[in-house]
């Protein structure tokens, strides 16, 4: 009987207790907060999003990030900076090359029928170039006519050093299907030919060739069949890019372009054609089976290419697809055994099926110290315009592991010409155009830390353009970044100190 009015005394004292404290802080203030979810019984549910900024605590980086700011997927502010590492004026310089013709102006490619800076469709470079061990490098431009031309420019004496002989049957074809170098003074460019039948522009061709211009091997792809053909393959980039990387390493080369395919509803569809060469003699890559190594047939209307050859010797495509899929997606390549596995890191929601009208731009590609892979592209899906964002994909799973926006625009818009490239141990540069109209109005570059958080505010040049389906490449010296771009009939070579 004692024993139960011990731990009755016992009860009463520790429920006294517990309502004396009710009225004190809560060490968890979330285990307090809670909201009516409506239903007739009552039910509430814990509030996990205490700073009102879209990101639930669980998942939210920065739990007090003041109200009104605009965070990333980490709930952390956009704005949040810092200033150890940041682009200032004195990163930028540039310097112009006088040549014997002119490069394609940008006011004619900017108002080209597919080269628009809003369209979906890729186009081959109109300036392009390689690094050179030697501190130079080799700058292939095209002029009006489409004539292509080669010139080495010292980034050291910042001068013209020789032009590079090109093979004459190359300038008298019709499209240019892309540019590399091969080392030693080696390389390849591809062009489109006209076949037997007289279907213009039906063929594609790689020629490769050394400084004097001497060919040292040319390959045909497909096109020699008469276009009225079923399943016949022309048209390489008509409405698309084109590219071609080199391996020094394992010596192959990869050829990935837009081209199309006439199918029994008697249409000729556009998809990518990605496959390898032999870098010494040019054969088309087979496996054990006598199978061509890659994919004639890659995303349907993949209207823009992009690629790089990574630290493990593969190859790692994007794809701007407007039907099946109808996405953004990244893929990974060997030349042994072809296509490994992919990820479609964006599923387009403007337009409808291959209509031709996705609203989205590719953007470009790089791969990181850490193994991961940055990647910037635009679109209008859920913007007030089309608007820039960086996605960091962990290609082992594949996943993305990070994205933000880096720009909120409303009049103008980010088209063509963004490049992402690893600025130095701990960061990534991006850059990026603006337009109105077909006009554009700067060129804008801005610091990433490698997991995709922004460290700095943009830096703006009004007069200089990041020219489509060209990249940002390091100098052999590892000092500074490179694009190059066209200015009054001129070469103009931009350099980006490194800090």
């Amino acid at each position: 009987m004692q024993h139960f009015k011990n731990l009755l005394l016992l009860s009463i004292f520790s429920s006294i207790f517990i309502l004396s404290n009710c009225g004190e802080d809560n060490e968890d203030p979330a285990a307090d907060q809670t909201i009516n979810n409506g239903n007739a019984e009552g039910d509430s549910t814990i509030v996990l999003d205490l700073d009102g900024d879209g990101v639930l605590d669980t998942d939210d980086a920065c739990l007090d990030t003041p109200s009104g700011e605009v965070v990333d997927d980490n709930g952390c502010p956009i704005t949040d900076t810092v200033t150890e590492t940041s682009l200032q004026q004195e990163n930028f310089s540039e310097f112009s090359i006088s040549l014997s013709g002119s490069p394609h102006p940008l006011a004619g490619i900017a108002n080209g029928a597919y080269t628009k800076p809003h369209s979906p469709y890729g186009m081959a470079p109109f300036i392009d170039f390689v690094v050179n061990t030697d501190n130079t490098i080799d700058v292939l431009w095209r002029d009006v006519s489409n004539n292509k031309f080669i010139s080495k420019i010292s980034l050291e004496t910042k001068s013209l050093v020789e032009e590079i002989n090109i093979p004459t049957k190359i300038n008298n074809q019709q499209r240019f299907l892309g540019f590399e170098s091969l080392g030693n003074d080696r390389y390849i460019i591809g062009y489109s030919k006209d076949n037997e039948f007289g279907d213009v522009g039906a063929e594609a061709w790689y020629t490769a060739f050394d400084k004097t211009g001497t060919e040292l091997f040319s390959t045909r792809l497909w096109g020699e069949e008469k276009q009225t053909n079923t399943w016949s393959k022309g048209q390489p980039s008509q409405a698309g890019s084109a590219l071609i990387r080199y391996s020094e390493e394992n010596d192959f080369i990869v050829i990935y372009l837009a081209h199309t395919m006439l199918w029994d509803d008697g249409v000729r569809h556009q998809a990518g054609w990605l496959g390898f060469l032999d870098g010494n003699t040019g054969e088309i890559l087979k496996n054990t089976n006598g199978n061509r190594i890659g994919n004639g047939w890659f995303f349907s209307h993949n209207f823009d290419q992009r690629g790089i050859i990574s630290s493990q010797n593969t190859f790692y495509s994007l794809a701007h697809g407007d039907a099946y899929p109808r996405a953004l997606g990244i893929d990974v390549w060997s030349h042994i055994n072809g296509h490994e596995y992919g990820l479609d890191y964006y599923e387009i929601k403007n337009g409808s099926l291959g209509q031709n009208k996705t609203l989205t731009t590719t953007g470009d590609l790089t791969e990181l110290s850490n193994g991961n892979v940055a990647i910037v592209y635009s679109t209008e899906d859920d913007r007030q315009a089309r608007d820039l964002k960086i996605s960091i994909i962990d290609m082992n799973e594949p996943k993305i592991e990070h994205e933000v926006w880096l720009t909120s625009l409303d009049q103008q818009y980010v088209g063509w010409g963004s490049k992402v490239i690893q600025y130095d141990e701990e960061h990534i540069l991006v850059g990026w155009n603006t337009f109105d109209d077909n006009q554009g109005t700067g060129s804008h570059f801005i610091l990433i830390r490698l997991d995709g958080t922004l460290t700095t505010e943009a830096h703006s040049l009004e007069k200089s353009v990041l020219y489509p389906a060209q990249s940002f490449k390091k100098s052999a010296d590892g000092k500074s970044i490179i694009f190059v771009s066209e200015e009054g009939g001129e070469l103009k070579v931009h350099v980006i100190d490194i800090n």
